[in-house]
């Protein structure tokens, strides 16, 4: 399996245009200026792709033979004017000058320093990349351009017999999208099998995918066919791929490559299984590949084809609305009301961060709208009941459901943007009673907003 002719022949049919279809201009192609931080002759490398990583391993986009880098060592999120750069763990780090960035933006002309070499952004080129004029892909709901762009990335992917690497927070809908590729796949009319690898104990995860023989463990009486063999034909969808133990991911390369199963317990030949597996997570699996918490020949193939589903506070506020228009419907006719937020209502969920993505939101409808005195069917939610439910889950939104991949600076920035958010709602939106009201000038509250 050669990861990088895959993801070239990949990033060809992403910007090649079809008939018919609508293009936007994205940056996707940069020129890098390698040279020895010690001095001597430097090569310039071509890469495409909005996201390129650099990395001692072949498979990086932007590779750097020296055992001072790290095999994922960095990635750069191209813009226009320059690229995005955030260190994956690295043992050595990401340096500009003697600072050394976890993040930071390098415009063109500059160098940052990983190992024993210096990297330029020497150029970075906008060039046209399909939009969909899709709204929904499969029942994932979204709204705006770059919205659109995912969805194009994913009708093209589902065509591929590739495997994909869906991530993003909690709550996003990474289970939506695997369902969603697989209907829109060649596979669609075979099986299709979903496994949480985080919801079972590592000594029932091994005969969970690959089955067991009789007698193969304590409480094994007869012969099982494990995930992959029962979705041979179909799709396999391994949810918190990050969760899986060690000794089974050297396992699971062999169902990737060259599709071979063996149940537990078994002696006999291996088995052929025929499956497109699709795998998601919300932990950064390339820092993980650093602290040799995951294989990285592992994480280079089931991330052939990997896709970033964008948290509900980095979309436009169009995805509100036509969320929470959504859930609206689907929990009205559950209760059998109808749901209907006020404009001021709206208004102060699109200023809510949402830690919980679509799923804290789909939530919050449910409790609003039993919270919610009904007027026969109708059911008017209003700033007011906002701001009680938002207060009332205000404890588990910011601490009980932390996300830990987030740094500690990012995360006590959430808190505080949640707590300044929840005192603006009790305030009615008043920003000068709020302001008063927590010690602190407009000024210093409008830059604490979201």
């Amino acid at each position: 399996m050669d990861v990088r002719k895959m993801r070239v022949e990949l990033t060809g049919t992403l910007s090649k245009r079809r008939r018919g279809e609508v293009m936007a201009p994205c940056a996707n192609r940069v020129r890098f200026r390698v040279r020895p931080a010690s001095g001597g002759r430097g090569r310039n490398v071509e890469v495409e792709g909005d996201v390129v990583t650099a990395g001692r391993a072949p498979e990086n986009d932007l590779v750097l033979d020296d055992p001072e880098v790290s095999v994922l060592h960095a990635e750069f999120r191209l813009a226009p004017g320059g690229a995005h750069v955030r260190d994956l763990g690295s043992t050595n780090g990401v340096w500009h000058g003697d600072v050394r960035l976890d993040a930071g933006f390098v415009p063109e002309g500059a160098e940052v320093r990983m190992g024993s070499f210096l990297v330029g952004v020497r150029k970075v080129s906008e060039t046209e990349e399909p939009l969909s004029g899709r709204r929904a892909f499969g029942q994932f709901v979204a709204v705006g351009t770059e919205m659109s762009r995912l969805f194009a990335k994913l009708e093209r992917f589902s065509k591929t017999p590739w495997p994909i690497l869906v991530q993003g927070e909690t709550g996003v809908g990474k289970e939506l999208i695997a369902q969603a590729i697989h209907e829109h796949s060649k596979r669609a009319s075979g099986p299709y099998h979903a496994l949480n690898c985080g919801a079972l104990p590592p000594s029932l995860i091994e005969a969970e995918l690959f089955g067991h023989d009789a007698g193969a463990f304590t409480g094994a009486k007869v012969a099982k066919r494990g995930i992959f063999e029962r979705s041979s034909g179909g799709t396999v969808f391994l949810d918190e791929i990050g969760e899986l133990p060690l000794s089974q991911q050297t396992t699971l390369l062999r169902v990737l490559d060259p599709g071979m199963v063996r149940r537990l317990g078994e002696d006999g030949s291996e088995r052929p299984v025929d499956v497109r597996v699709i795998t998601a997570t919300n932990r950064d699996l390339r820092k993980m590949v650093n602290e040799g918490a995951f294989r990285a020949d592992l994480y280079f193939r089931i991330a052939v084809s990997a896709i970033r589903i964008p948290p509900l506070r980095e979309r436009s506020k169009g995805n509100i609305a036509a969320l929470l228009k959504l859930f609206s419907q689907g929990v009205g006719e559950e209760l059998g009301v109808d749901i209907v937020f006020s404009r001021d209502a709206q208004k102060a969920l699109e200023q809510h961060p949402w830690p919980g993505n679509a799923r804290e939101l789909q939530s919050f409808v449910c409790t609003s709208a039993l919270e919610t005195p009904t007027e026969g069917r109708r059911v008017l939610v209003t700033r007011r009941v906002v701001g009680e439910v938002l207060r009332g889950g205000f404890v588990v939104s910011a601490v009980g459901g932390a996300d830990t991949t987030e740094s500690f600076d990012q995360y006590t920035k959430g808190c505080q943007q949640r707590y300044v958010m929840t005192v603006v709602d009790e305030c009615e939106g008043n920003k000068v009673a709020a302001a008063k009201r927590l010690g602190i000038s407009r000024s210093q509250l409008y830059r604490l907003l979201p």
